[in-house]
């Protein structure tokens, strides 16, 4: 046996740069990986420019982080956008400010929530289970109904002009945020009578700004 790649009786290890925690039933990035992410963020939001080969070698970073960082893969898609006009390795392009966001999103990922558990139920639980229901209504507001819990509210002026597809999809991010303790670790089928909106969480991506 390779010494370097033997390892004694241990409740964690690295294996194929993925960090096994048995004890906290996690799978996360290990440190130095951890800090190299963290670290390479952090240089991208200081610049206003980057060369293509440094927006690959990033992007390529933060795709092996989503396997652990899940909700990731929905920031990556400015970034890629950004590239799509450049042609040689050194050519560079200006950081927009939604490029910016979404890596502040990603900054905020990686030093909070770097880990999953090993053992989510991937059986899809319908939200009949959870009594979990919600809609929204282009002109007055929106609501969701939790077991015998409930919320509801009206749009502003701000919010009436948005698309109703992003106006479907507040009152799911708002139940997440308010139940989402209880929800946990499950593996949940959303209802929506949005086929737009269920197209963009399906893909955990969007064309559109929202």
């Amino acid at each position: 046996m390779v010494p370097n790649k033997t390892v004694g009786p241990s409740h964690y290890l690295t294996f194929l740069g993925i960090e096994l925690d048995t004890v906290e039933q996690e799978a996360r990035l290990p440190s130095d990986k951890l800090s190299k992410c963290i670290e390479l963020i952090q240089e991208f939001l200081r610049r206003k420019k980057v060369t293509l080969r440094e927006i690959q070698s990033l992007c390529g970073l933060l795709n092996f982080a989503c396997q652990v960082v899940l909700p990731g893969r929905a920031f990556l898609r400015r970034l890629y956008e950004i590239t799509k006009t450049l042609r040689k390795p050194h050519h560079t392009v200006k950081l927009t400010r939604g490029c910016k966001d979404d890596l502040l999103v990603w900054k905020s990922f990686l030093e909070h929530f770097n880990g999953k558990c090993f053992f989510i139920d991937e059986r899809m639980v319908s939200n009949d289970v959870f009594q979990l229901y919600t809609d929204a209504s282009g002109t007055y507001g929106y609501g969701a109904v939790f077991g015998k819990s409930w919320f509801y509210g009206e749009w502003n002026e701000q919010w009436l002009s948005q698309n109703i597809t992003v106006k479907e999809l507040f009152p799911i991010v708002l139940a997440i945020e308010v139940w989402g303790n209880q929800m946990a670790n499950r593996s949940i089928c959303f209802n929506c009578d949005n086929e737009a909106l269920v197209h963009v969480l399906n893909k955990q991506s969007s064309t559109e700004k929202m």
